[in-house]
């Protein structure tokens, strides 16, 4: 049996408070929307082993995409995207040209050459590499590129060659995310919606960066957390309270799913 309607939250901004918890009244309509028999997702940039962390202490039957849509449960599969070889080497070959600190990461490894490791992944478990030099065929699911203040103009010019071919996501005075062409939240999504046989009509979904914005897209329902960014409220339906005042819950109050 099919589920009634899908909904999908980002993670951080959105479900999770600052404080990276999950308020009480999220955790409660979450459950509350499973047992209605929706089907529940959380979405994010993060690895999966951090967004799965987070859907078992809510409720084992939410589901995870994860790594901006390069990886997600699909029925009882599991979908992956790699990058592949070619793909390797000409994004190695022009971050070399550039020596910008960066992160490829796979699944159960990450690569870096920020000796400063600012993202510290061994604290989740995950084995951390030093050297962008012994990264393996087929393991890269995502890479991460972090923005210099003072290199501000070969930064842009980084991005114009990378984003050509790949799908980049650009967080201003941040960096940079980069995963394989196809591979995007809203992709993911759409694989789901049709796999599961769910219309646009019955799609919900909560986000508050610019990678929301292609679930924005699939869905009839888009819901922006009142802390978004302004180009993301632009395209949401609703705008709702922010990430520290039950954002989730408060927009499926709003669209009446919480009674139905």
């Amino acid at each position: 049996m099919n589920p009634n309607k899908l909904i999908c939250t980002d993670l951080d901004g959105t479900l999770l408070k600052d404080d990276g918890t999950v308020s009480q009244e999220n955790l409660d309509a979450l459950k509350l929307m499973l047992d209605k028999g929706n089907l529940v997702y959380l979405v994010t940039g993060r690895p999966e082993y951090f967004a799965l962390d987070i859907a078992e202490k809510i409720d084992p039957r939410i589901k995870v995409i994860a790594y901006n849509g390069a990886v997600y449960e699909l029925g009882d599969k599991k979908m992956v995207h790699h990058f592949n070889k070619q793909s390797l080497e000409e994004i190695l070959a022009v971050l070399s040209k550039y020596n910008f600190k960066a992160y490829f990461k796979s699944e159960s490894k990450v690569y870096t050459n920020d000796t400063d490791n600012k993202f510290d992944y061994r604290k989740f478990g995950v084995e951390t590499v030093f050297s962008l030099e012994d990264i393996q065929e087929k393991e890269i699911i995502k890479i991460i590129v972090l923005e210099e203040p003072l290199r501000e103009k070969e930064f842009e010019e980084l991005i114009e060659r990378l984003e050509v071919g790949y799908n980049l996501s650009h967080y201003i005075k941040k960096g940079f995310e980069l995963s394989v062409e196809t591979v995007s939240k809203g992709n993911a999504l759409k694989d789901i919606m049709d796999y599961y046989e769910i219309a646009k009509e019955d799609v919900y979904v909560f986000g508050d960066d610019v990678n929301d914005l292609s679930m924005f897209n699939q869905a009839h329902h888009a819901i922006a957390s009142d802390n978004a960014n302004a180009y993301v409220k632009m395209h949401a339906t609703y705008i709702s309270s922010d990430n520290n005042d039950s954002c989730v819950a408060n927009g499926l109050w709003h669209l009446g799913l919480m009674n139905e």
